[in-house]
């Protein structure tokens, strides 16, 4: 008995497709790589000193990654690019996401931009946001490390009450 071949990847871009037509319809940009395409994963900890923001980028390139702070939003901006194969690869599956990301997150007015750092290691970036007086905002160069300081690439699990003073948008 021979089964039917399946071509799921057409009928995938077709759903892909329709879905994207839907989402600019009604004012998305629907996920193309000429929008917004994903959004890195993150974790928020609020310190006594400081403010500590990590971001799942697995793949991107720290030349890709920019960091800036403007007012009262701290900003991460880039794009993963995808991988490019040989011509005579078939590709059975693609679940990756690729192309241009944007993160904002809205910081408390006691922050220090002048102190604000970004690094990166093995797929995480991280950004530490000094608690100090109101400042200017300023662009943050992302340094490329070895390896990240274990309490920059660890979460800290704590539950709080509090209302939280760093929120992600």
């Amino acid at each position: 008995m021979r089964f039917p071949e399946l071509h799921f990847t057409e009928a995938f871009d077709r759903l892909r497709d329709e879905m994207e037509r839907l989402a600019t319809r009604f004012g998305g940009n629907g996920g193309t790589s000429e929008g917004l395409s994903w959004m890195p994963l993150a974790d928020l900890e609020e310190h006594d000193d400081d403010f500590t923001i990590r971001c799942e980028m697995p793949g991107v390139d720290p030349e890709n990654i920019e960091v800036s702070v403007d007012d009262r939003t701290l900003s991460i901006v880039g794009r993963r690019s995808e991988r490019r194969e040989e011509s005579d690869t078939v590709s059975h599956t693609s679940e990756c996401r690729y192309g241009s990301y944007r993160r904002s997150f809205t910081l408390p007015n006691e922050i220090d931009a002048s102190k604000v750092s970004a690094e990166t290691a093995n797929g995480l970036l991280v950004i530490t946001v000094p608690k100090g007086p109101e400042s200017a905002g300023r662009r943050i160069p992302v340094k490329a490390v070895k390896q990240l300081s274990p309490s920059a690439s660890e979460p800290t699990r704590r539950s709080s009450s509090r209302r939280p003073a760093l929120t992600a948008r």
